[in-house]
């Protein structure tokens, strides 16, 4: 897997993927042919969001290209390696082992809350 494949990017970035070019609009799993894998929900570029029929999944590997990346600060980039290491994890796994990752991954997200609202 090339390091493009490999690596979760942050939400907001602008790749090709299938020909198109689209707008990366949040994380998510999916089992696809049995199999769980890591991609994102996205919109097309640059008009966004139409309705349900413009949002629509792609795994990380589909994308050819990354045009621009979304911002991303040390907190984020931490966010994102978390992610990575996750998705990583998730499509080694059967489908019914996913569930114990979703828990580990939930404790990040309440983690990450608890700092920031301490940064505040």
């Amino acid at each position: 897997m090339s390091t493009l494949e490999k690596e979760m990017l942050p939400i907001g970035s602008v790749v090709k993927a299938g020909g198109q070019t689209v707008l990366l609009t949040g994380f998510q799993k999916a089992e696809i042919n049995g199999t769980m894998t890591a991609g994102y929900f996205c919109v097309p570029w640059p008009y966004g969001y139409l309705g349900e029929e413009s949002l629509y999944f792609i795994r990380r590997g589909d994308i050819s290209e990354v045009i621009s990346r979304g911002y991303c600060d040390g907190e984020g980039k931490e966010f994102w390696n978390y992610v990575t290491e996750y998705a990583d994890s998730l499509e080694a796994m059967e489908p019914g082992q996913a569930l114990l990752l979703e828990q580990i991954l939930q404790e990040i997200r309440e983690k990450a809350e608890e700092d920031g609202g301490e940064k505040q």
